[in-house]
């Protein structure tokens, strides 16, 4: 990679992957291994605690503490290389060859049902929480059901907000965007989904929620997973994730586009599936007449200009619930 290659990744599993394996972020097992990401980039990871669908309750919030300990492992034993980021307002400013590295939580059943804990979720640094899974949980549903935000759903909302924690969009369903929508005061973003015009799953934005979140002054990371990236008869490449960048562009996205490639969270496409790959994508997209400025944006620009703005946020309020509605 060349010395001025930066990167913002909003989104991948790799944490959760390597503790549920017993491996270290240094492997040589899953796509996103430390000592492959090149000292010269700049490199920008969010890395995400998944909380599985089959969790609920405390045993969800145990299994986050539990990742959270592993996480804090992983800082002490990679200290020259990885830090935690609380603030991305100036991650170039990180020390050559580091990783700054941003906490965030993908399922909202982290909460237990429960207003309080979002202020443990803030201590520890997560600054972004994905409302839902595919499935159900206390605050809403996913996009493999149908009905919208719970009424804790919302109250959800307004204590991530005030808690500096940004709330992500992917993997909500249509219903409970729109209750979003309502309920939101502050950006939100999807940290790791594309155009459902492109290519039609539901995992996916439609046009209406792109716009959403361009007006809003959120961020869309775009995704490599092969089934979100290429719809009936294409190929999961780099021409086919050129058809969804164009598509968010002809809707005015140029400053709400990010990467998220979704690294170690499914069946990434084998052009992008190692971090060493992503330059190439970038030279392709030079290469296919997309301005410098543009991809420096789509990259990292985009994304650090996002968090930067995000406040700390103060402590939420307090409510537990027994009940997903």
């Amino acid at each position: 990679m060349t010395r001025d290659f930066r990167l913002f990744d909003l989104h991948c599993d790799t944490l959760t992957e390597a503790e549920k394996w017993g491996l270290g972020l240094v492997n040589r097992e899953l796509m996103l291994s430390l000592d492959a990401l090149p000292d010269a980039a700049g490199w920008c990871q969010c890395f995400a605690i998944f909380i599985p669908d089959s969790l609920r309750g405390p045993a969800a919030a145990d299994y986050y503490r539990r990742v959270v300990r592993f996480w804090h492992s992983q800082l002490a034993a990679h200290a020259g290389r990885l830090v935690q980021l609380h603030n991305a307002a100036e991650p170039a400013a990180l020390p050559c060859g580091r990783v700054g590295g941003l906490l965030t939580v993908e399922g909202g059943a982290v909460l237990g049902g429960r207003l309080d804990l979002i202020e443990e979720l803030r201590r520890d640094g997560v600054r972004a929480l994905t409302l839902t899974w595919n499935g159900a949980n206390e605050l809403g549903s996913g996009c493999e059901t149908e009905e919208g935000l719970t009424p804790f759903g919302r109250r959800a909302v307004a204590a991530l907000e005030q808690a500096g924690i940004a709330v992500d969009v992917s993997h909500l369903n249509d219903a409970g965007f729109r209750d979003l929508c309502a309920a939101a005061k502050r950006p939100f973003l999807a940290t790791h989904s594309n155009a459902r015009s492109i290519c039609p799953v539901p995992r996916n934005l439609a046009d209406w929620q792109i716009c959403e979140i361009r007006d809003r002054g959120g961020i869309i990371g775009f995704n490599f997973i092969e089934s979100f990236l290429a719809g009936p008869g294409q190929a999961p490449d780099f021409e086919a994730a050129r058809r969804h960048l164009e598509h968010f562009l002809s809707l005015g996205c140029e400053r709400c586009l990010a990467i998220g490639t979704d690294y170690d969270g499914g069946a990434v496409s084998p052009q992008f599936d190692r971090p060493a790959k992503l330059e190439d994508f970038y030279q392709y997209l030079l290469g296919c007449g997309f301005d410098e400025a543009f991809c420096r944006g789509l990259f990292f620009e985009n994304a650090r200009r996002f968090f930067a703005a995000l406040p700390l946020g103060g402590a939420a309020g307090s409510e537990t619930i027994s009940a997903t509605r």
